[in-house]
C-alpha cells in the first residue's frame, strides 16, 4: 500500500531537482490545489443533501477550482519554457521581439491565473464556513491559510516576469491587478479566520 510520502514523492523530488520547471509557479499552484482539495472534503463531510442550492454546489465549485489550479501547475512550466525559448531567439534575432513580449506576457499571466483561481477558492471557502462540521473547522482554517499563500506566492511569479516587461503601462496594470487579488485575498482569509474563530 502506497504511502502520503511515496504519492508526493514524485511531484516534490521534481521540484528539487536541478531543472527549471517545475519552479515557483507550480508549486504556487500546487499549494491552491491542496487548499482546494482539503476545503472539498469539508464540504464533502459537512453540505450533504443541503435544501439551498448554492451550499450544495460548494463540493462540484470547489472541485473545479482545484482542477483548475493542477492544469495551472503544467501551464506554468509550458510558459516558462516558451519564454526561456523567446529570449534565446531574440538574442540571435532581434526581429523576433514581438514574440518574447508576448513570451513575457504568457509568463506573466499564467501566475495571475493562479492567484485569481485560489483567491476565488477563498470565497467558497468563506460560504463554507457557516455549515462546516464541528469537526473539521480546523481542516478549513488549514484550507484558507494555504490558498491565501498560494494567492502571495503567485506575486512573486507575477513580478519576476514583470520586471522584464518593456511597456511600463502594461507593468504597472499587471502588478496593480495582482496587488488588488491579494488584498481581496487577505480580506477574505481574515474574515475566514474570524468567523472560524467564532465557532469555538
Amino acid at each position: 500500500m502506497s504511502t502520503l510520502a511515496s504519492q508526493l514523492a514524485p511531484f516534490l523530488d521534481a521540484v528539487a531537482a536541478r531543472t527549471a520547471t517545475p519552479g515557483g509557479g507550480a508549486v504556487a499552484a500546487g499549494a491552491g490545489a491542496m487548499a482546494c482539495a482539503m476545503a472539498r472534503m469539508v464540504a464533502i463531510y459537512s453540505v450533504g443533501d443541503s435544501d439551498d442550492a448554492e451550499t450544495a454546489a460548494l463540493p462540484e465549485q470547489l472541485e473545479r477550482a482545484d482542477h483548475l489550479l493542477r492544469r495551472l501547475a503544467d501551464e506554468d512550466a509550458t510558459a516558462y519554457l516558451a519564454l526561456t525559448e523567446a529570449m534565446k531567439k531574440l538574442k540571435a534575432d532581434p526581429s523576433a521581439k514581438d514574440a518574447y513580449d508576448l513570451a513575457v506576457g504568457v509568463a506573466a499571466a499564467v501566475p495571475m491565473e493562479i492567484a485569481a483561481a485560489a483567491g476565488q477558492s477563498l470565497d467558497l471557502m468563506r460560504r463554507l464556513v457557516p455549515v462546516a462540521s464541528k469537526y473539521m473547522v480546523s481542516d478549513l482554517g488549514v484550507a484558507a491559510v494555504l490558498a491565501e499563500a498560494a494567492v502571495r506566492a503567485a506575486g512573486y511569479m507575477v513580478r519576476a516576469n514583470t520586471v522584464i516587461m518593456e511597456n511600463p503601462d502594461v507593468r504597472r496594470d499587471t502588478e496593480q491587478a495582482f496587488d488588488a487579488l491579494a488584498t481581496k485575498a487577505t480580506e477574505r482569509l481574515s474574515a475566514i479566520q474570524s468567523a472560524l474563530s467564532a465557532r469555538g
